[in-house]
């Protein structure tokens, strides 16, 4: 099955990358404090995301490493700036049946490149955060 077709737009900067406070936070408390985080732009039809599935970051990074070569999305620069060894991402996509794991993504280096795993949708984790990925919605 298709994923579906999304575009958003993102902070490449290291510092900028995940919306402040969102790591080691729970995937509802992300995805509100990302909508959150968005208002302060004061532009209508504008919002942060969680994605719905790990293919928007997979292929974010994969994007983001074509045109700036040797910078991984996730990898140390952005890991390094959040005190942390490594951070991934989180999205919405459930990773077992029950729906109570969802897939975060990151980790990257050119060693190993990008991880995908699951972590508990109700639990934060120090590494997990959530990527600044603004996205345009329809108002009427």
């Amino acid at each position: 099955m298709p994923s579906p077709r999304i575009e958003v737009a993102y902070f490449a900067k290291p510092e900028d990358f995940f919306v402040p406070g969102t790591l080691g936070r729970d995937t509802d408390t992300q995805e509100t404090m990302a909508a959150a985080d968005a208002e302060r732009y004061g532009l209508t039809g504008i919002t942060q995301i969680v994605p719905g599935q790990a293919v928007v970051f997979t292929e974010l990074t994969f994007q983001h490493l074509a045109n700036h070569p040797g910078e991984w999305l996730f990898g140390p620069k952005y890991a390094e700036v959040q005190g942390r060894n490594w951070v991934y991402g989180r999205t919405k996509n459930p990773t077992n049946e029950s729906g109570s794991f969802v897939a975060v993504v990151g980790s990257a280096d050119p060693d190993r490149g990008l991880g995908v795993h699951g972590w508990p949708r109700d639990s934060g984790n120090d590494d997990v955060g959530s990527p600044r990925l603004v996205a345009a919605f329809e108002t009427k």
